[in-house]
């Protein structure tokens, strides 16, 4: 059975709402006529901090448990490629610090245009040029895995999830492009992949570990050692020349991590709605090879077919253990995202062999029409989030309030706390896991927080609400009083 017509054409459609709701939220994340503040993931102050202590010359990678007890978790390529890339925008174009958001968030909007390139060759290929229509179904695939709202926020956030996501994309691109006529060149273009979609996020190893489970299979026991010995010699290589306490942080030696099981419900539940496109060309897939009674061995013989099944397996896996982090959302999923498509056109039987079948049609088709309700739901205003603009309003008219205030200051919000908006000799940004670490009773340099309040270090602390509390991460605030300072929603006090 060739392709339904009607599957392109829906397909195209979901697509391009798709692309429509990634337009309304990058117009409202970035704007080239003012620096927007607004925060577009969860502890995104945390990259912005360590982005900017690389404008500044400033060691990265820092000890949490020292001033100004900031977590810096990512690796080093993260860093080093946004701290560059901002700061030679910042000096070509003469701008103040608070562009740097701005400017890092086009380089992640970048990585979101280049992995949906690089993912729709994939798909195209894998697709085959047997299949017509391919390679317009191909390229829905892509839009909606790569920029579609899986990806939501995170398409304009200043974290390394896109960027390594779109590394491992290249690598899994190059490898099927590669692997027929020029075996070496394929593993040597993997290798230099994995590494910088490692070097961005120490957690995206999928690429690599599916690679080297088809070595396994394919027993290339050669092969497969000198890609073990490769990666084993960069990754020591990096360790060597980074610092103690950068090994210690991309390692995430001592750092708490807690699991919730509603957590993970909700990110496999939202990953489902927003990849229902993806899940379904997996299953039709598996429903349309179900006809053969030689699928395993089909697979097996297929280097396509078998590659992209063990990255959706690998990168599947690695997205349900770590999806129940508490604080956890679906970025875990991204990578395992482009590698359900990809596997569900590698293991779709070709025309010669049969091709679509009318269940696989109704069950992908099935998949869009999902996913496009959700998204009209989103545009409409129904569910979701598609304008941060007020959080901008609300993050200047506290910068107004606060700016004359006298320093030392301590701003009980970490977003507030970064140095274009609340301009300091010292910025305490408390980590994302500092309040959890204080009740473990780790030790803190200087007492922690607590310790500098109880000093009466601060001049000025700024606190969210109207209600003053007693005592401030362990240390008594009877040394502060409230201020004859209005700002609303937050309540300022003076050192006596």
């Amino acid at each position: 059975m060739a392709l339904p017509k009607y599957l392109n054409w829906l397909a195209f459609s979901v697509a391009a709402l798709c692309a429509a709701l990634l337009a309304v939220r990058v117009a409202t994340s970035i704007s080239l006529a003012e620096p927007l503040h607004v925060q577009t993931s969860g502890a995104e102050y945390e990259s912005l901090y360590g982005v900017w202590r690389r404008t500044q010359g400033q060691p990265v990678h820092i000890d949490r448990y020292q001033p100004p007890y900031v977590a810096v978790m990512y690796n080093w390529l993260f860093y080093q490629a946004y701290g560059t890339f901002t700061k030679a925008a910042l000096a070509a174009f003469a701008l103040a610090e608070a562009w740097l958001p701005t400017i890092a968030r086009l380089l992640t909007l970048i990585g979101v245009a280049a992995g949906t390139a690089v993912a729709y060759a994939g798909f195209a290929r894998a697709a085959g040029s047997d299949t017509p229509g391919g390679h317009i179904l191909a390229l829905a695939f892509a839009v909606a895995a790569i920029a579609g709202p899986l990806i939501g926020f995170w398409a304009v956030t200043v974290r390394p999830d896109v960027w390594a996501m779109t590394f491992e994309i290249a690598g899994a691109l190059l490898f099927l492009y590669l692997l027929p006529k020029r075996r070496s060149a394929a593993l040597a273009a993997v290798a230099a992949a994995a590494y910088l979609a490692w070097a961005m996020k120490q957690s995206n190893v999928s690429l690599l570990v599916a690679v080297g489970l088809f070595l396994m299979v394919r027993r290339a026991w050669r092969e497969l050692a000198a890609m073990v010995v490769a990666m084993a010699l960069a990754f020591a290589m990096t360790f060597a020349a980074g610092s103690p306490q950068y090994v210690k942080n991309v390692l995430f030696v001592g750092y708490p991590l807690d699991y919730s099981f509603d957590r993970g419900l909700r990110n496999i539940a939202n990953f489902a709605i927003k990849s229902a496109p993806g899940l379904a060309l997996l299953l039709g897939a598996v429903i349309a090879r179900g006809r053969s009674r030689r699928v395993w061995a089909e697979i097996v013989a297929d280097d396509a077919a078998l590659f992209a099944g063990l990255g959706a397996a690998v990168s599947g896996g690695l997205a349900l253990l770590t999806c129940f982090q508490v604080g956890g959302a679906e970025n875990y999923f991204f990578t395992f995202a482009f590698f359900a498509v990809l596997a569900g056109f590698a293991l779709m039987p070709r025309a010669a062999h049969g091709g679509w079948t009318g269940p696989a049609a109704i069950v992908v088709s099935a998949g869009w029409l999902v996913l496009g309700a959700a998204v009209t739901a989103v545009l409409a205003g129904a569910v979701g989030v598609t304008d941060l603009r007020e959080q901008h309003r609300q993050n200047l008219a506290t910068k107004r309030c606060v700016d004359p205030l006298p320093r030392p200051i301590f701003v009980n919000n970490p977003f507030m706390a970064l140095p274009w908006l609340t301009p300091a000799g010292e910025h305490f940004i408390l980590s994302y896991v500092y309040d959890k670490e204080r009740r473990l009773g780790r030790a803190f340099g200087g007492g922690g927080l607590g310790g500098y309040v109880g000093r009466g270090h601060f001049r000025t602390i700024v606190l969210g609400g109207d209600r003053v509390p007693e005592r401030l991460d362990g240390a008594s605030l009877a040394g502060y009083r409230t201020a004859d300072v209005r700002c609303p929603g937050l309540t300022i006090l003076q050192r006596r």
